[in-house]
């Protein structure tokens, strides 16, 4: 007899992490327990404030008092409860950039991790930091030629402001420029090809379709896929298959998952590697933001992610706990 519950978290970050529109202090996660007997398996639904649509305080009413909606409705909750018998292999790994905030030891950081195999950096860029920033970056591709950058704007620059941005790299040395401006369109990607820059889009429910038109149109280089933004996993491999006929890469992209969330992550990236045939740089780090209490399982070596699921003991969490375990109805894996 299956029986689903569920309990709800707030986990802190290590630091705080910064973009251009939000900063983050620690994420909400709900994980669902299904239990079979002897065989219990656990989802992670952790919606991300600033791009979901939903909210963690949505979901948890949702499952627990079932109002009148569709699971679908929702992308973090019909991506989270996917079937997903979890492996009981002792590690899975894949290629990662390193997901770093700009801050004074932003240098020392990449430095840091480039002795441990990374090559691929990915740079949280605003308005308030392009100085520091594009001097720190400049710097380090004067000294190393085997260090790429991916430039992460989260649309915080206009038309007239990103042409300053536009001209303060190389562009050689910058792997792609993400989210460059407020708004995704035809002319804007035209202005950051002309400079010579590859252009990524962040892909979500609400812009899904314009970015389908700009890829057809071979405006797009790369594409960004947070899974819990999209929602089913057939959905994203549809998805991922348009964009590869027009040579669009696609990479998974993490957003402060504990081991379990990531976990599914990482399978799904090594759909996305089967897909394009060869291995693809994906954006996994940033679960390691997370308090370390929980994130043991975790290791980034040999430019890899790696998680040692079984290193992860659900107990790890209970520190974090603002919900206790409760059964739901009338709510199935997917």
């Amino acid at each position: 007899m299956e029986k689903l519950e569920i309990s709800k978290y707030k986990i802190p970050l290590e630091s705080d992490f910064i973009n251009s529109s939000h900063s983050y202090k620690y994420i909400d996660a709900i994980i669902v327990r299904n239990n079979k007997g002897m065989d219990i398996n656990y989802y992670e639904i952790s919606p991300l404030v600033g791009f979901s649509i939903e909210t963690i305080e949505m979901i948890y009413d949702y499952l627990s008092n079932r109002r009148n909606k569709n699971i679908f409705d929702y992308p973090s909750i019909s991506y989270g409860l996917e079937s997903l018998k979890l492996s009981k292999r002792k590690l899975i790994s894949a290629k990662t950039a390193i997901s770093i905030p700009v801050t004074p030891n932003l240098s020392e950081k990449i430095s840091e991790y480039y002795l441990k195999g990374f090559r691929n950096f990915k740079i949280k860029i605003s308005k308030r930091n392009l100085k520091i920033a594009s001097e720190i970056i400049n710097d380090l591709s004067k000294k190393n030629k085997k260090i790429l950058f991916r430039l992460d704007c989260n649309g915080d620059f206009n038309f007239n402001e990103s042409m300053v941005l536009l001209k303060r790299f190389e562009s050689k040395k910058i792997e792609f420029i993400e989210d460059l401006h407020k708004t995704i369109s035809e002319k804007n990607l035209s202005i950051i090809k002309k400079y010579d820059y590859k252009t990524c889009i962040d892909l979500n429910k609400s812009n899904i379709n314009i970015t389908k038109q700009l890829i057809r149109k071979k405006l797009v280089d790369y594409i960004a896929i947070k899974p819990k933004l999209i929602g089913k996993e057939d959905e994203i491999i549809e998805f991922i298959e348009l964009a590869k006929k027009y040579k669009t890469k696609v990479y998974i992209s993490s957003a402060f998952e504990t081991p379990i969330g990531l976990y599914k992550n990482i399978l799904l990236s090594k759909k996305v590697d089967k897909i394009y045939k060869t291995p693809i740089v994906h954006g996994l780090s940033t679960s390691l933001y997370l308090n370390k209490s929980i994130t043991k399982a975790i290791e980034l070596d040999s430019g890899k992610i790696k998680l040692r699921y079984g290193f992860f003991s659900i107990n790890d969490l209970k520190p974090f706990m603002t919900k206790e375990w409760i059964e739901i109805q009338n709510t199935k894996i997917i």
